[in-house]
Parts: structure tokens; sequence; C-alpha cells
């Protein structure tokens, strides 16, 4: 996004009120811009993979439209970014369930919708083993993996340490 071009989307937004006195916030997205990432990021891999667009980064209905009109799948991490994404049109086929504690009946959700679910230790697989047992359909799962690297800059952001709850340890 340039200078120009938020002048000019505030302009708009003011001169047709969506943005004023009454409505002092309001968000903006380069719809442009998400059609070149997203060009540029397929472009980069295979057909095969699954591009997915975290809903947490925006999960505002229409830009999940947006992203999801441009050939991304979604990747959500609790039951209300599962409900948006299917309220944006999203097949449950392209949509990828993400969050390190997941528990029984968000597991059981998943399944019933044939969502793919990404699992962060054992004891989610043990779970998804046992409901696909009882008779529910299984699903596509990943193994989110933690390589253990260490700390980075920002303790507090870092994920691949041994203590951190996202993902399978390497070692």
């Amino acid at each position: 996004m340039n200078a120009e071009f938020v002048e000019s989307a505030l302009k708009a937004a003011l001169e047709t009120g969506r943005l004023g006195e009454a409505r002092p916030v309001a968000a903006f997205v380069d719809i442009a811009g998400v059609g070149r990432t997203v060009r540029a990021l397929r472009s980069a891999f295979p057909d095969h993979f699954l591009h997915a667009f975290a809903a947490k980064a925006n999960p505002m209905k229409a830009a999940l439209e947006l992203v999801r009109d441009h050939g991304m799948a979604c990747e959500v991490a609790s039951p209300g970014e599962l409900e948006q994404a299917l309220k944006a049109g999203f097949d449950s086929g392209q949509i990828v369930y993400d969050e390190p504690a997941k528990t029984e009946s968000i597991l059981r959700r998943a399944l019933e919708l044939g969502i793919n679910i990404n699992i962060d230790n054992f004891q989610e697989f043990d779970r998804l083993e046992r409901l696909v047992g009882d008779g529910l359909p299984g699903a596509a799962v990943g193994f989110r993996l933690n390589p253990q690297v260490g700390m980075g800059a920002i303790s507090a952001m870092s994920t691949a340490t041994a203590t951190s709850k996202f993902g399978v340890a390497l070692e």
C-alpha cells in the first residue's frame, strides 16, 4: 500500500460515511495487493500444496471471503474462527484446525465436518484414534513438529523451545 492509495481510501471512507464521528474506526484491505501476494505464494510451490490463511490475522468475513476467492484455504485455531470460516464459505476440506489444546468436543466437530486437523501432541492423536474407532469419519491429519532449535530474540514469542506447547518434539 502506498501513501496515495491510503489517502484515496480514507477520502472515500469519509465521503461515504463509512468513517467519521459516528464510526471512528475502519479497516482497510488492499484487495489488489492480496491478489498479488497470493499469486506469488502459489507460484512458489507446486499445485498440490494447501496454502492456508490464518483466520486470526483478519477474521472479518469479507477478508476471509477475499482470500477464499483467491483459492486460499483457511487455518483456524478456535471454535469461533471455525464458525467464521464456515460462514465465509470455505468448504470443510479447505479448513485446517490448528490449535495447541484441542478438546475432544473440538476434535469431534472437526471430524464430523471433514476438516483437516493438525495435532500438537500424542494425546490429541490418541483422542482422534478413539473418536474414529467410535465410528466418526477420519480426516487428513498433520503432525506439527517442534524442531527445538531454541529461543528467538523475543522469548515470549518463541515456539521452538523444549517447553513449547506447539508441536511434537523431534528429540
